[in-house]
């Protein structure tokens, strides 16, 4: 078990972020994510993804305050083509969310392969939420990422998606169809 922040630190604002290694999609890919971070139970699934072409994993906190998905798109997409997925992705969210506050794109080139993201602020009942959409390459194929997680708490959750970008990796022998 690794740890991103320690409170203990002398001057750390943030509380203390354990993270464990996980397997995400059927042992595609790995990637260390915080402890508190498991798969969504299925009545929670049911309540907030009731559709049925939903992610195909979900995670989420106890309470389902904080959500992320991972999703393989049968869409061809190289990490030449990252920046465009992503800006492409934010002009469909633009019109989709015109009221909704939308960041610029951002490459993150630091992990095994570039990550184009990007995040919205939306109201979601009485509660200001971030969501952040994230696309990178997976085996030549369109991985799309997003995690949702309350607007105060967004110097933790951003962290924690900047480090699941650096340590995201696709596991050798494991090829998709």
């Amino acid at each position: 078990m690794d740890c991103l922040f320690t409170q203990d630190t002398e001057g750390c604002l943030q509380d203390t972020i354990l993270l464990k290694k996980m397997t995400i999609m059927e042992n595609l890919l790995t990637a260390e994510l915080p402890e508190e971070l498991d798969v969504m139970p299925d009545h929670l699934k049911n309540s907030f993804y009731p559709y049925e072409d939903r992610p195909e994993m979900i995670l989420s906190d106890a309470d389902g305050n904080i959500q992320m998905t991972f999703q393989l798109l049968h869409r061809e997409l190289n990490n030449g083509e990252i920046w465009e997925a992503a800006d492409a992705l934010h002009i469909c969210m633009e019109r989709l969310y015109p009221r909704n506050e939308i960041s610029p794109v951002c490459l993150y080139s630091h992990g095994e392969s570039p990550t184009g993201w990007f995040f919205m602020e939306m109201e979601l009942g009485d509660v200001f939420v971030c969501h952040v959409k994230a696309v990178r390459a997976v085996q030549g194929k369109f991985f799309l990422m997003t995690m949702t997680y309350p607007k105060t708490e967004s110097g933790k959750w951003q962290a924690v998606l900047k480090h699941l970008f650096s340590t995201l990796r696709e596991k050798d022998g494991i090829r998709i169809q």
